[in-house]
């Protein structure tokens, strides 16, 4: 079993007192549960970090939860979800799109990605334009994608005061990281070859498609864990109004600079556990400075008016255990939350 959670960036991870129990009709098992740091490099100045988390469970469990000392009166139950089956080759995992209206540039990636052989892309969704969600079921309605929600965890007050921040406000990059990585485990045993990359993170293929491009990459460098590409600033010209928007004319209007940029990641998902935003190991000057790198700090601009809007919201409840070790657990399926003026991420 692996479990993915936000944490307090310094929570202890050699010496947890955590335990798995899981259960199937015929067994029960309590194993030891192993705590690690998703990535290579923490945001310093960020409080809250993503964490992997993996244990031993019996055979197609039933129950699964956490506790500790073994006992099965104190067992906070978590729910699970398997793996795809499903074999997808080649899999696209975008960045959630957070308060997005950039339809064109959904189009054009999407498109493009498909062209050239992608066979499934996950598109992690937090808030975004009416227009765009109406747009994006088309093409889940054609099997390209899925939509996949997204949300960030709302705390009540008193856990705000006594905590002294918002959690969720506290996740280097809004929390990018935990998308990527609920992505990579739910299809790397579906796929071979995993792109992670924002919707204006476009890749050309030099070969016929991407999937006989990442072999070809594979066999010139087997022991690799995956392939970097560099990236181009360029621009296109898109219209504003849907009715005038041809994708043959936003190609070919595409101009590259000189100007290189950070690179996105090709991750080969025998090689590779978990993602990052720009490589397999967070190691950039980005994420150097003296707070938390994060666009909810960011003010909305006064100019936004009538932005019809769609959030995914999430209910979640507290549960202690020993006293001392609060769960924030997820207690409701997904919803959307429809707005007629902004994305209403939190209340």
């Amino acid at each position: 079993m692996i479990i993915i959670l936000n944490a307090y960036k310094n929570i202890e991870t050699q010496n947890s007192i955590l335990e798995c129990y899981s259960k199937n009709d015929t067994n029960t098992l309590f194993s030891k549960l192993q705590i690690r740091l998703a990535h290579n490099e923490p945001a310093k100045n960020c409080q809250w970090e993503v964490f992997i988390a993996n244990c031993s469970t019996v055979s197609n469990p039933i129950f699964f939860g956490l506790t500790t000392n073994e006992s099965e009166r104190n067992v906070i139950e978590l729910k699970f979800d398997a793996p795809v089956s499903e074999k997808y080759p080649t899999v696209m995992c975008y960045t959630p799109l957070f308060y997005e209206s950039r339809w064109q540039q959904l189009i054009f990636a999407t498109e493009i990605y498909h062209h050239f052989g992608i066979d499934f892309q996950i598109q992690y969704i937090n808030s975004a334009m009416k227009q765009i969600m109406e747009i994006l079921m088309i093409y889940e309605k054609k099997k390209w994608i899925k939509i996949q929600e997204f949300a960030y965890y709302d705390f009540d007050k008193e856990t705000i005061k006594e905590i002294g921040y918002h959690p969720s406000k506290e996740t280097v990059f809004r929390n990018q990281l935990t998308a990527q990585a609920d992505c990579v485990m739910r299809y790397r045993e579906s796929s071979e070859f995993i792109i992670s990359a924002d919707i204006d993170d476009v890749l050309f293929p030099k070969e016929k498609d991407y999937y006989t491009e990442f072999l070809k990459w594979k066999r010139v460098y087997p022991n690799a864990a995956g392939f970097v590409y560099p990236r181009r600033y360029a621009k296109i010209n898109k219209p504003n109004e849907f009715q005038n928007f041809s994708l043959s004319t936003v190609i070919e209007s595409l101009t590259l600079s000189n100007a290189s940029y950070l690179g996105k990641p090709v991750l080969r998902t025998d090689k590779v556990e978990t993602p990052w935003i720009y490589s397999f190991g967070l190691k950039s000057e980005l994420f150097d400075q003296d707070y938390c790198y994060t666009q909810f700090r960011c003010k909305i601009p006064n100019n936004i008016t009538n932005f019809e809007c769609e959030t995914a919201r999430r209910s979640i409840s507290s549960v202690t255990l020993n006293n001392n070790l609060i769960f924030h657990i997820p207690q409701s399926e997904f919803r959307w939350l429809k707005s007629k003026d902004n994305c209403k991420i939190f209340d």
